[in-house]
C-alpha cells in the first residue's frame, strides 16, 4: 500500500491542527469527512481511485467536470469505508447543512457548564477547543474570524449570555454548535 501524500509531498494526515486519526476519539467523524473535502484538487483523482470502486475514466471526467462533486464522492466514500456508511450519510448531510447554513443536530457540538455563564468570549472559544488560547482567539477576533451565529465578533471583550444552540464559527470551514448542560 503507498504512502498517502498530498500535492505538496506532505504525508496525508498530518494536519497544521494534528495528526488525523481513524479512531473517532481522536478525530470525529466529522472532521474525518472534511478533511476529504478541503482536499488538494490535484489529489483527488488518485484518492478516488484508491478509495472507491469507480471506473478511473469516470474519475478523471468527473474530476475535469466537477471537482467540487468529486470531492464530495471521495470524502464520502472514505468516511464509508473508516466509519461504516450510516455515519458516513449523517456527516455528509450535516456538512451539507452546515455549507448552506441549515444547521442541525448532526454537525460538531460542545457542552458547556451552565454555571460558567456568563463567560467571556475568549473564554469560551478556549472551553470548545476551537481555539488553543485566549492570545489565539484575540488575533482570530481581531482579524474577524470568528462569528456567533452568523454575526462577527470584534470585540474580544464581549460576554456571552446564552449559548444554547450558537453556532460558532471559525474561519470559513470550522463550525462547532453550543449546548447548555
Amino acid at each position: 500500500c503507498p504512502l498517502l501524500v498530498k500535492a505538496d509531498g506532505e504525508k496525508m494526515g498530518k494536519t497544521e491542527s494534528g495528526t488525523l486519526w481513524v479512531s473517532r476519539e481522536k478525530t470525529t467523524v466529522y472532521d474525518f469527512y472534511q478533511l476529504f473535502i478541503n482536499a488538494y484538487d490535484e489529489d483527488v483523482p488518485r484518492l478516488l481511485a484508491f478509495f472507491s470502486d469507480l471506473d478511473m475514466s469516470y474519475i478523471e471526467e468527473l474530476c475535469q467536470k466537477d471537482i467540487r462533486e468529486a470531492k464530495k464522492i471521495m470524502a464520502f466514500e472514505v468516511t464509508k469505508l473508516v466509519h461504516g456508511e450510516k455515519e458516513a450519510l449523517q456527516v455528509k448531510e450535516a456538512s451539507e447543512k452546515i455549507f448552506s447554513k441549515d444547521f442541525d443536530a448532526n454537525m460538531p457540538f460542545c457542552e458547556i457548564k451552565k454555571d460558567l455563564l456568563p463567560v467571556n468570549v475568549l473564554d469560551l472559544l478556549v472551553l470548545t477547543e476551537i481555539v488553543a488560547s485566549k492570545s489565539e482567539a484575540k488575533r482570530l477576533i481581531e482579524q474577524g474570524g470568528i462569528k456567533i451565529d452568523d454575526q462577527k465578533i470584534n470585540d474580544p471583550n464581549l460576554i456571552i449570555e446564552d449559548i444554547n444552540n450558537k453556532v460558532i464559527q471559525k474561519g470559513k470551514k470550522v463550525f462547532i454548535k453550543l449546548k447548555e448542560r
